[in-house]
């Protein structure tokens, strides 16, 4: 069974209490994380959509414009994280099995 995490020999702490997971643990762990991120995305980019469209008609009002901002940010922000996410999960695949 290979183990992400082993005991430090040099660490103040007795041998048999730390935490270790399985590759298998923390893919699961990873994929959970994912798809988290993947459902507030998309819940970010439908806030951004429709504050977008009071923005390109002109009727919003500055408060609608403050959330337009806010709401850009957030998703670029999110979808940044997802990616940055994959491309983890996608270079520790590599790893995996070497």
């Amino acid at each position: 069974m290979d183990y992400v995490t082993q005991p430090n020999l040099k660490a103040p702490m007795t041998l048999n209490k730390y935490i270790g997971f399985t590759l298998d643990e923390v893919d699961l762990a990873g994929d959970i994380i994912i798809k988290a991120l993947e459902k507030e995305t998309e819940k970010a980019k439908k806030k951004y959509e429709k504050y977008l469209s009071f923005h390109e008609s002109g009727e919003a009002t500055t408060r609608q414009q403050t959330i337009l901002f806010e709401a850009e940010e957030r998703y670029r922000d999110l979808d940044c994280m997802v990616n940055k996410f994959k491309e983890l999960r996608a270079f520790t695949a590599t790893i995996k099995f070497r």
